[in-house]
C-alpha cells in the first residue's frame, strides 16, 4: 500500500476505475490511516485477481505510476529496443555457439547506435597475460596447464 495519501487515493481510484471498487474506509485520509492493514489486505486481494497488463492502463489513467516488471528476455523483446538498435550479434569462438547477442550503449551519437568492438573474452583467453603480469613465469604457467590447474589458452575468433 502506498504511504502517501495522494498516491493512496490514486491507487484506490485506479482500482475503482477497473471494477467500481472503492471501500468507504479509503475515501478519507484519516480513515485510510486507521484502516491501513485492512485496506492493504483488500487492495492486495483485489489486485491479485488480475495480471499486470490488466491493471497497467486503469492505474496509469488514474495517475498511479504503473507498469509490468519484465525479465531480461521480455525487456529485450520490446519494440523500442529493436528501434533503438540496443542489441547486436557478434561472432565468438565458442565450441557451443558461433555468435552472442550483446547490448550496446543506451545512447546514440549523431543518430547512430554505438558499436561493440568485440564480444566478451572466452574462458581462459587472457590467462597467460594476467599470470605473467602477476609475476609468474611461462614455465610455471605451462606446468599448471599440463596438470589441469588452468585450462588451455583460447583465443577469440577474428572479427
Amino acid at each position: 500500500m502506498p504511504r502517501t495519501s495522494r498516491s493512496s487515493s490514486k491507487h484506490c481510484a485506479g482500482c475503482s476505475a477497473h471494477r467500481n471498487w472503492f471501500p468507504t474506509r479509503a475515501s478519507q485520509r484519516e480513515a485510510r490511516r486507521l484502516n491501513r492493514a485492512a485496506l492493504t489486505e483488500a487492495l492486495e486481494r483485489h489486485l491479485a485477481a488480475h495480471d499486470a497488463p490488466t491493471w497497467e492502463t486503469p492505474l496509469s489513467q488514474a495517475g498511479v505510476p504503473a507498469g509490468q516488471v519484465l525479465d531480461v528476455s521480455q525487456a529485450l523483446a520490446q519494440p523500442q529496443v529493436a528501434h533503438r538498435e540496443l542489441t547486436m550479434t557478434l561472432l565468438i569462438d565458442d565450441p557451443e555457439r558461433d555468435s552472442i547477442t550483446v547490448t550496446r550503449s543506451g545512447f546514440q551519437v549523431d543518430g547512430a547506435p554505438q558499436s561493440v568492438a568485440h564480444g566478451p573474452p572466452t574462458l581462459g583467453q587472457h590467462n597467460d597475460e594476467i599470470l605473467l603480469d602477476a609475476g609468474f613465469t611461462m614455465n610455471e604457467i605451462a606446468a599448471w596447464r599440463a596438470n589441469g590447474t588452468i585450462g588451455a589458452q583460447r583465443h577469440a575468433r577474428a572479427a
